[in-house]
């Protein structure tokens, strides 16, 4: 999940230095972290 935390912090503080295609990879197919991120989200503010 540190993995997904950190994304996050890059993704809205350094925007421009994203790495678009590794998101994208991410997203559609590497996505036990995010998956264990969002959970730990959904859990913590529902």
């Amino acid at each position: 999940m540190i993995h997904a935390v950190g994304f996050r912090n890059l993704a809205a503080h350094e925007y421009a230095k994203l790495d678009m295609v590794r998101a994208y990879e991410i997203a559609t197919g590497d996505i036990q972290d995010l998956e264990e991120f969002i959970g730990v989200i959904v859990r913590r503010f529902a």
